[in-house]
């Protein structure tokens, strides 16, 4: 116990009828003192019995509780702090582990790819046994393989495109779950673009089917287009569109960014335009525009997965970036999420079949 501000006599006792006007508290240094640590078990925590590190042996449940606050680079930062904070991270009930099941919620890698797949060392049950996972490894290896081009636009970057007509799949996998799926967005960006080009998602039964419906929307027609295969041979298709967005003026193809939303088994558009000035001004980045929840998943998509994609008209060299995935749109939902959800008496119908 500390005291200040009070007289003492020659033995260093405090005189009579002072003490009661004295400031008492404890020192932090005496509590941890007085408190012994916890043996750390080897058989549930990474961290050895030798470690004397007050806050993790008495603190225990309260960092575990705080750290789940922390963003990727303030988990790195306390990593490079703390040798034993940075094994109990990286635990398989660790932050890491924890940060991922958050961020990467409803998204897959192609066609098997979750964050919290569990490789196994053997061969089958009984000898099948879990490998330990380096889950910060894991943490920056998933996310980069999600913000990637399929083959054979492998990388993070669209430079050119070969052939006219030509579909773009991202590598990642959006859930339809709408328990999953509550709360994806996706964000592209558009730096240089000859033609047009075309923001998707399409539909994929299972694995290795054809994809029977796609929902498009064109940045700078501000248009949603709907598809769905009723039929292979002769094919036919069920289509229709909305006009949620107005067209971009003075532009012959969009530049700027666009992305989707997910939520709940909703989906809706974004873009932030490059507006051309008038001639001798530089060009301005106008505001995000948002289309609403265009569309639900049961109207096209009868599968469990949904693929995002670029689609270009014609061939020629583009600059499409993918600058990643968050929880949250650009615009605040309570801005967009008002307007009345588009429904089926909203979309003109566009059938066509093709030629026997």
């Amino acid at each position: 116990m500390a005291c200040f501000g009070h007289k003492r006599d020659r033995d260093g006792e405090p005189k009579p009828g002072t003490v009661g006007r004295f400031l008492r508290f404890p020192l932090i240094s005496d509590a941890f003192a007085a408190t012994p640590l916890r043996p750390a078990s080897s058989a549930s925590s990474p961290v050895p019995p030798s470690a004397n590190f007050g806050l993790l042996g008495l603190l225990d449940d309260v960092y575990m509780v705080a750290v789940q606050l922390l963003d990727a680079d303030a988990l790195r930062s306390l990593d490079a702090a703390c040798r034993q904070l940075r094994v109990r991270n990286n635990s398989d009930t660790g932050s890491w582990h924890t940060l991922g099941m958050k961020h990467f919620r409803g998204l897959k890698v192609g066609t098997g790819g979750f964050f919290d797949a569990e490789p196994c060392v053997g061969i089958g049950p009984p000898q099948c046994k879990r490998a330990r996972l380096d889950w910060k490894l894991r943490y920056g290896e998933f996310g980069r393989a999600l913000f990637r081009f399929s083959a054979p636009f492998d990388g993070t970057q669209i430079s050119n495109v070969h052939r006219d007509e030509a579909v773009a799949d991202l590598s990642c996998r959006l859930s339809t779950d709408p328990t999953e799926a509550s709360g994806i967005y996706l964000e592209l960006e558009v730096s240089k673009n000859p033609d047009n080009l075309s923001l998707a998602v399409q539909d994929d039964i299972e694995e290795g089917a054809p994809r029977r419906g796609s929902l498009t929307f064109s940045p700078d027609t501000g248009a949603v287009i709907r598809e769905r295969i009723v039929r292979d041979w002769p094919r036919k298709c069920e289509g229709a569109y909305i006009q949620p967005l107005p067209f971009i003026q003075g532009s012959s193809s969009f530049l700027g960014f666009i992305g989707l939303f997910l939520h709940r088994g909703q989906i809706a558009f974004f873009r932030r335009a490059i507006i051309q000035a008038a001639e001798g001004k530089e060009p301005v980045l106008g505001p995000w525009e948002c289309t609403g929840f265009v569309s639900d998943f049961t109207a096209w998509a009868k599968g469990r997965w949904l693929t995002p994609c670029v689609a270009f008209r014609k061939s020629g060299d583009y600059a499409v970036t993918i600058k990643g995935t968050s929880r949250v749109p650009p615009i605040a939902r309570e801005q967009w999420a008002s307007r009345a959800t588009w429904i089926v008496s909203d979309w003109t119908p566009q059938d066509w079949e093709a030629d026997a």
